[in-house]
């Protein structure tokens, strides 16, 4: 028996080596088919992804419509999605009717402003110039042919052209494509949210028609566990992220800090990211800022970091919880894989994905060490 069980292992080993040796020789063919299918299927992603963020509200609405009821009607469900879309519009509406003209106006200072700089700028040129003639004399000694000068920027210009016109035709595919694909993906996560109980119910009995029912129980139970981790961390994130732009309006506005609205927007929107949104939300708040002074760009920057502290200690780990619990290294490296994979989807998912990941190996471990008679510092779940 223990011969037959080792040989199932080497076997194993060697089908995973060659399997690994294959992936390795043969990764851009590997890309390039997931870049396919990743096309082809994206609408449908899309429309998962949107039907996951909306049940999180439908079940809310559900709850608490059949508890003030006292009975569950079937047409709650098409309310409770209506509800749901409602939710997202007006979150949406905020972002474009309340935040975008005060970003208007804050590029359009910033825009007024960048040219003064340029000027000082020049003015220190030209003044650095005429204190130090000599650098005048080198360039009058440069050897230019003014022709041929001529007749690069006219290819330039050329270049661009054809650019220019290939980018408005790649933008006009692209916006076509993009609204192909939210009508798909409105379509189908109403469809997804209309028969969830169907679906799930269809779901388990392939599982358990298909596998064994340990195996099929295993599979269960971390469906169950995915769909709480990530409902957990999207949940807690948006929480979190409104509250930490909230907290970012209210100290700019009592310290009197310019483009209060815009910068706290994109603060929030940005620390939706773990670590590095933060960073990327700060940095680009004190570039903003220090335009138009760079002593508050300075103070913004020592701002930055105090609410971050605060935020990082004491709200980050009350609203979101326990859904994350992965060491702050680990959250680095999921961040940097998954927005080096996967742009910034990757960035946002990669964290709860490698949470979920942690804590299935954490379990497995737990119970091995549990059905081995060895005592495990934490509790493990029997999955």
């Amino acid at each position: 028996m223990k011969t037959t069980q080792r040989t199932k292992q080497i076997m194993g080993i060697i089908i995973a080596a060659i399997l690994l040796f294959w992936a390795v020789n043969n990764f851009d063919a590997i890309r390039n088919g997931w870049n396919t299918i990743f096309a082809l299927t994206l609408p449908f992603i899309l429309g998962a992804g949107l039907a996951f963020v909306l049940n999180i509200p439908l079940r809310i609405f559900e709850k608490y419509v059949t508890k003030w009821t006292g009975k569950y009607r079937s047409w709650y469900r098409m309310l409770g999605i209506l509800f749901s879309f409602l939710i997202v519009t007006l979150v949406l509406s905020f972002l474009i009717f309340l935040v975008l003209p005060d970003l208007q106006e804050t590029i359009s200072s910033f825009i007024s402003i960048v040219p003064q700089e340029i000027n000082k700028w020049i003015n220190w040129i030209n003044d650095f110039i005429t204190k130090n003639p000599e650098i005048m004399r080198v360039l009058e000694e440069m050897p230019l042919d003014i022709e041929t000068i001529k007749s690069q920027a006219i290819n330039a210009a050329q270049t661009v052209a054809g650019g220019a016109f290939g980018s408005i035709v790649v933008l006009i595919t692209g916006i076509i494509n993009s609204v192909f694909n939210i009508f798909v993906a409105i379509v189908f996560a109403v469809f997804i949210l209309s028969g969830k109980e169907t679906l799930t119910r269809h779901f388990k009995k392939s599982i358990y028609g298909l596998f064994s029912l340990e195996w099929a129980n295993y599979i269960i139970n971390v469906g169950k566990k995915a769909n709480e981790v990530f409902s957990n961390f999207i949940s807690g994130e948006v929480v979190e992220a409104f509250i930490l732009g909230l907290m970012f309006y209210i100290s700019m506005w009592i310290f009197g800090f310019p483009y209060r609205l815009s910068v706290s927007v994109l603060t929030g929107v940005m620390a939706l990211i773990p670590i590095f949104g933060a960073i990327i939300g700060g940095a680009v708040g004190a570039i903003l800022i220090a335009v138009v002074s760079f002593k508050q760009g300075i103070w913004f920057i020592v701002l930055t970091v105090v609410i971050q502290q605060i935020e990082g200690n004491v709200i980050y780990p009350r609203v979101v919880g326990n859904s994350v619990g992965l060491p702050g290294i680990w959250v680095m490296f999921a961040v940097t894989i998954g927005g080096g994979l996967f742009g910034f989807a990757g960035m946002l998912l990669s964290v709860p994905t490698l949470s979920l990941i942690y804590q299935l190996f954490q379990d497995t471990i737990n119970y091995n060490l549990e059905s081995r008679g060895l005592e495990v510092e934490s509790d493990s779940a029997n999955l």
